[in-house]
């Protein structure tokens, strides 16, 4: 899964990392859902980075996966661009208790975690960041990489 800041300014750097990151997890499991939450520019990165991987490796083992806290106004876009759209949570809540609990199930259903988070910005990819740490979960963080 990823998660990472709305705003994020260093995004050629990112990019070649991303681009790595997801090449050598596709050559090194059998099957990855890439799971990315598409709330920001992390997102928006980490999901043509995948797109990008995936038509340069073939798509045989992964499945680019977006994972939505309510349904959008561009959802006809996001079926088309993702392999999936999943809705896992309720929507009969605010959208900033939406996100964390979506943030949580994100979590809780991976293995992995790359995430753009810099330390001392505690916003929601802090809050998710954290909830990854105390799932003991692998992380990979761009950030202060």
């Amino acid at each position: 899964a990823f998660v990472g800041h709305c705003k994020i300014s260093d995004k050629y750097r990112l990019e070649a990392l991303l681009d790595e990151v997801i090449t050598e997890t596709l050559h090194s499991k059998e099957y990855v859902e890439l799971c990315i939450c598409g709330d920001g520019d992390f997102d928006i990165l980490a999901s043509v980075s995948a797109k990008m991987v995936q038509r340069a490796e073939g798509k045989q083992n992964s499945r680019l996966v977006l994972i939505q806290h309510c349904r959008m106004e561009n959802d006809e876009f996001h079926e088309r661009f993702y392999d999936e759209v999943r809705y896992p949570i309720d929507f009969a809540i605010d959208a900033e208790t939406a996100i964390a609990k979506r943030n949580q199930w994100v979590i809780d259903h991976t293995d992995m975690l790359v995430a753009y988070v810099e330390p001392d910005r505690h916003d929601s990819a802090w809050a998710t960041l954290k909830y990854a740490e105390e799932k003991c979960l692998k992380i990979i963080n761009l950030a202060v990489s």
